[in-house]
């Protein structure tokens, strides 16, 4: 399983199996393997919340509604947990890095051997 980076934070109080599913979708991965709330990294702080009462209808990005402005907190910031998508190289924290360093290459979570 692979843990989605934050780039700005996202918040949502109406977060539901449907919206995380389609953010994960949206992102490349199968879907969502957990999701919650919280202030867990001292990172978020330094971030504008972007998105608020994120609500999908199915798992399809498409289908979802949001506003821009909001009324929350970090507290509510939204950590998911994606199903695997395909091809990925991670260093030995599990975390994604790119091109020119050598790392293990994953798919769909798991190892690729030889």
């Amino acid at each position: 399983m692979h843990k989605w980076k934050i780039i700005k934070a996202v918040v949502s109080t109406q977060s539901t199996g449907n919206s995380a599913n389609a953010i994960c979708k949206e992102m490349g991965f199968t879907g969502s393997a957990r999701w919650s709330n919280g202030l867990k990294y001292d990172l978020q702080n330094n971030l504008t919340i972007s998105l608020d009462e994120v609500t999908c209808s199915d798992e399809d990005w498409a289908s979802c509604d949001y506003t821009t402005s909001h009324d929350c907190s970090h507290n509510e910031d939204v950590f998911l947990q994606c199903g695997a998508g395909g091809f990925e190289l991670i260093d030995e924290n599990g975390d994604s890095v790119g091109a020119g360093v050598e790392a293990l290459l994953t798919y769909g979570g798991g190892t690729v051997c030889d």
